[in-house]
């Protein structure tokens, strides 16, 4: 199995936030993954900084698109590092009083907040037919970034 981060089904933001990945390359590696029998678990990230409900949108037909090709999905909400240079640039503030995390809560530039974020996954994007049934198959703990921690005895 070979793990992903293609992080967003959008050009321009992941042009945005500098991460090198071009989407055709991305969907012929997918496809190239599947004809050789290469389980593929995708990582994408939602609520990034650049992102707002349209560009999201592009990630979820990026995934519906791709659906056949993509064995296991992890679709997460971005945390912002607190000592990232987007940090200095953004309204922050704790996730809760005492909050020790290594992560702000912020003023998202578009309005792209995470409660927003959270319903958008849970209403449009899982319940999307296609996301839905790779989500049915995709072990609970691959859910985590920490899923490389996790034994699974039933594999």
């Amino acid at each position: 199995m070979l793990k992903l981060g293609i992080e967003s089904g959008d050009q321009e933001v992941l042009d945005q936030l500098n991460k090198g990945i071009d989407l055709s390359t991305a969907s012929a590696v997918l496809k190239t993954l599947k004809k050789a029998s290469i389980a593929c678990y995708c990582y994408f990230l939602f609520g990034t900084p650049p992102e707002n409900h349209k560009s999201a949108f592009k990630t979820m037909d990026f995934i519906v698109e791709h659906h056949n090709y993509i064995d296991f999905l992890n679709l997460a909400i971005f945390n912002l590092p607190a000592l990232s240079v987007e940090a200095q640039s953004l309204a922050t503030h704790d996730f809760y009083e005492g909050d020790l995390s290594l992560y702000k809560n912020f003023q998202h530039p578009r309005g792209w907040q995470r409660s927003v974020v959270r319903n958008f996954l849970e209403k449009e994007v899982k319940k999307h037919p296609a996301v839905a049934t790779i989500l049915k198959r995709t072990p609970e703990y691959f859910t985590s970034n920490h899923a490389p921690f996790f034994i699974d005895n039933k594999i």
